[in-house]
């Protein structure tokens, strides 16, 4: 859990740092939230007992991630590319509250 959290609080620093260089303020916004809601709720399922595992979706905003970090020196498609991450991301911060809407629930 630890090693997550960390790699999380890595790869924020390098999307806070790339504000204004090819990434939107909101579109930061939107996937930091996602990363803090994700990181709770695998936190909350953990702490009932219940496993968490990674998705596809998750899987594929890593890539698209890593992708626009990589091609992060090149302007002309960056903001294409973190508007297709901050989409992904958004698809797949909602399927993980989909999934987990019973623990949810049980909040409420």
């Amino acid at each position: 859990m630890l090693d997550r959290l960390l790699i999380k609080l890595l790869v924020s620093a390098a999307l806070i740092f790339l504000i204004g260089r090819g990434v939107d303020a909101w579109m930061a916004y939107v996937i930091l939230a996602r990363e803090l809601i994700v990181t709770g709720l695998r936190s909350l399922v953990m702490s009932k007992g219940g496993n968490m595992p990674a998705k596809i979706s998750g899987k594929i905003k890593t890539l698209s991630r890593v992708l626009l970090y990589w091609l992060c020196s090149c302007d002309t498609y960056s903001w294409y590319i973190m508007l297709a991450a901050t989409i992904i991301t958004i698809y797949s911060g909602i399927e993980y509250l989909w999934i987990e809407r019973g623990i949810l629930k049980g909040l409420l």
